[in-house]
């Protein structure tokens, strides 16, 4: 019996939870499998010429570890301006999920 509780105890530990939904739409999301883009914050100012990505990622839903923040987005494509941004949700059997932001401006 206590072999039996051992097994399942280690069973439950070892399950994985990864899972990322974007922003902007969080009722989207793949329970196996999910690679999706979806519309984040824009403004009225113009596309801008240039962009820059930020992201977090998470393994088995234990350990998550990144930056997916506008700002850092911003900073990464050395933008002063943002005009809009958009969100990439990647997550597969909940043992990794990544999300991407990606802030477009000048």
């Amino acid at each position: 019996m206590l072999k039996l509780a051992s097994l399942c105890v280690l069973a439950l530990l070892s399950t994985g939870c990864a899972a990322v939904t974007s922003p902007a739409n969080q009722a989207m999301s793949g329970i196996i499998y999910s690679d999706m883009v979806s519309p984040g914050h824009a403004s009225g100012a113009d596309l801008g010429t240039k962009s820059g990505t930020s992201f977090a990622e998470s393994y088995l839903g234990w350990v998550a570890r990144g930056d997916a923040g506008i700002h850092a987005a911003a900073t990464g494509g050395g933008l002063s301006t943002v005009s809009h941004v958009d969100y990439k949700a990647f997550s597969v059997l909940g043992f990794y999920a990544k999300l991407e932001t990606y802030a477009y401006g000048n």
